[in-house]
């Protein structure tokens, strides 16, 4: 089965354009399925950039080479006519793929302007995702979204399939790095997390009056003007450092493996766009070999089977503290951690699932 790849982020800054990279979300639903699907001996082929050079902008002639597209949201109203109907003139099935709620962004959210109710990004979102032949999700919640969405709102049937994110272990060159005199908290992440932040950063301070030797990193997750609300209420800011992200998901790994960090934490406010989430940083914290410490919402509840869940600021004080006090816990947590993920959230292992999914749709086509 051979199918075209069409992400939406590797024109999102110079440094992706430059060097054809792309972003997280292009990587776990795109480019991770494709390395895992293409070893079963299908022909999954990603351009990025490079695809109006490949096809010489001929998308129709182009498409006819293969058996379906699948492709993330396109915000360009252009762009996305011409792939639906690139794909109508090849008799293709056209596959969106989306790892969010988009329906659901709070007002936090850099993004929720151009998605609110009335915005043209949210009208060009509900006409694409009409003409699709399937919609491919990451999460349950995200599925029952959509298709609410699609039956009430858009009076269309688009059939949604659930396909999660995994892992691919084989990007993570973990070395032992362990710190003698202090103990860190990291986190990473978008910078679409400001309440999430909020809601733990205030019992980390609060932990660093008992413990001196607790720190925290966080890695591309703070906005500049964010800086002040977050870290109005903190008094040992000179405990927390700020570290830059990298542009594009190709560093990424190396970046994450040169942290020293003795545990990581993944919280989440409890609403709907939260909910439509995944366990990404559980898997990733776990490709470090250290304990997480994650809000009991959804995305960890159901899949981060040796993360530490708190459903509330003070349990995640007291969860930390019980990692704080005992290395021994932790390592042992974080080594549990580990075997999870690397033998049962594989991409590798779940290839067949989005096989599976595809030719459905391409049989539901024909």
């Amino acid at each position: 089965m051979k199918a075209l790849l069409i992400p939406t982020d590797s024109a999102s800054n110079e440094y992706r354009v430059k060097h054809n990279a792309y972003g997280g979300v292009t990587y776990y639903r795109l480019i991770a399925p494709q390395k895992a699907v293409n070893a079963l001996g299908h022909e999954w082929e990603y351009f990025g950039n490079d695809l109006n050079k490949a096809s010489k902008n001929d998308f129709n002639t182009f498409f006819k080479n293969y058996d379906a597209v699948i492709c993330k949201h396109v915000d360009s109203p252009h762009a996305a006519k011409n792939i639906q109907l690139a794909c109508e003139k090849a008799g293709i099935p056209l596959i969106y793929d989306l790892d969010d709620d988009l329906l659901s962004i709070r007002e936090d959210n850099p993004a929720h302007d151009s998605y609110k109710q009335g915005a043209m990004k949210r009208v060009y979102l509900a006409t694409n995702l009409s003409f699709a032949d399937a919609l491919f999700v990451s999460t349950e919640p995200l599925k029952e979204r959509y298709q609410t969405f699609f039956k009430e709102v858009m009076r269309v049937d688009v059939p949604v399939y659930v396909l999660p994110n995994y892992n691919d272990a084989e990007l993570y060159d973990f070395k032992t790095k362990t710190n003698e005199n202090k103990v860190v908290i990291g986190y990473h992440g978008s910078i679409t997390h400001d309440k999430d932040l909020s809601m733990v950063l205030p019992v980390i301070d609060q932990l660093m009056y008992k413990y001196p030797n607790l720190h925290m990193q966080l890695v591309g997750t703070v906005r500049r003007e964010s800086l002040n609300t977050l870290f109005a209420p903190i008094y040992n800011k000179m405990r927390f450092e700020i570290k830059a992200g990298t542009p594009a998901f190709d560093e990424f790994p190396k970046l994450l493996m040169k942290m020293r960090w003795d545990i990581g934490i993944a919280p989440l406010i409890d609403d709907v766009f939260n909910r439509g989430k995944s366990h990404i940083k559980y898997m990733e914290y776990a490709m470090k070999k250290i304990p997480v410490v994650a809000s009991d919402v959804y995305p960890y509840s159901k899949n981060a089977k040796h993360a530490l869940l708190a459903k509330n600021p003070a349990q995640f004080k007291q969860r930390l503290e019980t990692l704080i006090k005992d290395k021994k816990y932790r390592y042992e947590l974080g080594q549990k951690a580990y075997e999870h993920v690397t033998t049962d959230l594989q991409y590798k292992d779940h290839a067949q699932e989005w096989v599976n999914a595809v030719q459905s749709v391409i049989e539901n086509k024909r």
